[in-house]
């Protein structure tokens, strides 16, 4: 049948000290649908680790800028379902805007991809 997630990030995680198991952890709490709250990026904003301080700031203003595009499609409040924190300067905004209006489904993909893979980089 398949090896299953939670088998290859175990194995992942037994090769990890504490404190990196903790931070793939943190990880894979912004994956779950419930922790798509403000008080989990709030925590997250001020998490003492620099790189999931920066990951969740990202995180949240691509989850945020996607909503307003859907938000302006739907003619909805644009900050309906948003979530309102001071993340700074957003230095990808434009780059996120043009790839969420780009001409069709497979351009704007390709546009978030490259985004993702160049914050990556």
């Amino acid at each position: 049948e398949g090896t299953s997630f939670d088998t290859y990030v175990g194995w992942i995680k037994s090769q990890l000290c504490g404190s990196d198991i903790k931070v793939v952890d943190r990880l894979l709490d912004g994956f779950k649908d419930e922790n798509l709250t403000k008080e989990f990026y709030e925590a997250a904003l001020k998490d003492s680790d620099r790189f999931l301080k920066e990951y969740f700031t990202f995180d949240l203003n691509v989850r945020n800028g996607k909503a307003r595009f859907l938000n302006k499609a739907f003619e909805r409040p644009l900050d309906q379902d948003t979530i309102k924190l001071e993340t700074g300067e957003f230095a990808e905004g434009q780059r996120l805007e043009e790839a969420l209006n780009a001409p069709d489904l497979l351009s704007r993909e390709r546009g978030l991809d490259s985004l993702m893979w160049d914050k990556i980089n």
